[in-house]
């Protein structure tokens, strides 16, 4: 079973680090500052830095049979970044995830993704999120 366990923003790079090892997609394509691995880390915390200025953020580290496997960041009615281990992201554990941020959130809550990352936007959408506005760089999406 998942769990999703409260962490620091100081204990957050980490967990970032195991959600995006191995992810040649994510890293090569879906991320906004494709490139390596400390590259899309770095860009990351740095877009979490800038967020957490505006906004109360909430950090977790994702866990599964005592193996830490990827991170969630959620702030006020928003999932605001994610990332699970590719070599543990299964439709059903993917899922079971998605449930988890909906129950955390109390099915009211949106994503901000940017546009190059259709692979997380065709997720959300195959799984009831609602594409309210998409511009040149951005795609909201809402429960």
């Amino acid at each position: 079973m998942l769990e999703v366990q409260t962490i620091t923003k100081a204990e957050l790079q980490q967990y970032m680090i195991v959600g995006f090892q191995d992810d040649v997609e994510l890293l090569n394509r879906f991320h906004h500052k494709p490139g390596s691995l400390q590259g899309c880390v770095h860009a990351t915390m740095k877009n979490v830095e800038e967020c957490a200025s505006l906004m109360p953020l909430q950090y977790y580290r994702l866990v599964l049979n005592e193996k830490p496997i990827g991170f969630t960041i959620t702030g006020p009615a928003i999932l605001y970044s994610f990332g699970i281990n590719i070599k543990f992201r299964t439709k059903e554990l993917v899922l079971e995830w998605f449930n988890k941020m909906k129950e955390m959130l109390r099915n009211d809550f949106r994503v901000v993704l940017y546009n190059i990352n259709e692979r997380a936007i065709r997720f959300f959408e195959r799984n009831g999120m609602e594409n309210i506005h998409q511009d040149k760089e951005y795609t909201i999406l809402v429960l």
